[in-house]
């Protein structure tokens, strides 16, 4: 399942990286009318981005669903607890409490 996360993931990247495709970036490129190497310039381009985008998603999508895990785990454990024993963790006046 998180492997087609991650893969979905992946792809919204690459799709968000062919939207980029601007005047600006353009600019950017160098321009080495000559050789015709503009396009393979973008391409590089993209595939450095993307070197760099793909791990950091990847890291992302593993502590998002980390942390996922352990507050279903956390709210499991605090469910299976008493209310009087909830009302000690609290530590707050019976007062206060209702």
């Amino acid at each position: 399942m998180q492997e087609e996360y991650i893969k979905k993931n992946t792809l919204k990247l690459i799709d968000m990286e062919c939207s980029y495709l601007t005047v600006d970036v353009s600019r950017k490129l160098p321009q080495d009318v000559e050789k015709g190497q503009t396009v393979l310039s973008y391409v590089n381009m993209v595939c450095a981005t993307l070197r760099n985008s793909i791990p950091k998603s990847i890291v992302y999508c593993q502590v998002r669903e980390a942390k996922r895990s352990l507050l279903d785990h956390f709210f499991t454990e605090l469910g299976a607890r008493e209310m009087k024993q909830l009302s000690k963790l609290l530590d707050e006046d019976t007062a206060v409490m209702e």
